[in-house]
């Protein structure tokens, strides 16, 4: 299957559970292809997800869910159809600059393949965690459960 133009069920699914992460830099990319300068299209399109890495979490650019905050953190545990999905055409509306995890979409049941990606994308975030705070105007901070139930309230079933 050619990730590069793949409308596929497995792919257009991924879409609207929850938006791949950008790779450092690609949000500018992607701004610059909306003709809009970083700051503007973070605050209107993306969101500030974080990877859970002991003793401190990585923090990293996404576009937001439909249902999401833009220019803030996601939620705990967030889902939602990625602002950028099209039902219309059943593609990304930004496709040639979508973020890095859209584009090594894995066409695979291998649960380890596609970990050892997300891992790959939220380390090189690492170098680049000023920025996260630079653009949210705040220290970046995790929502933290205050149940075992919390940690499910946002699937959308």
């Amino acid at each position: 299957m050619n990730s590069q133009n793949c409308t596929c069920e497995f792919c257009v699914s991924a879409c609207r559970f929850k938006p791949g992460w950008f790779k450092p830099g690609e949000a500018e990319m992607a701004a610059q292809y909306k003709s809009m300068g970083l700051q503007e299209f973070f605050n209107a399109c993306l969101a500030v997800d974080w990877y859970v890495k002991l003793p401190t979490n990585i923090y990293v650019l996404a576009p937001v869910t439909l249902i999401g905050e833009a220019g803030d953190m996601y939620p705990l545990n967030p889902r939602g159809q990625c602002v950028f999905f099209d039902e219309k055409i059943q593609r990304c509306k930004i496709y040639e600059v979508r973020p890095y995890e859209c584009r090594k979409y894995i066409h695979t049941d291998k649960e380890e393949k596609m970990n050892r990606e997300h891992d790959m994308v939220a380390r090189a975030w690492e170098g680049y965690q000023d920025q996260i705070k630079e653009l949210l105007g705040k220290p970046p901070r995790a929502a933290e459960p205050k149940s075992y139930s919390d940690m499910f309230t946002n699937i959308k079933r």
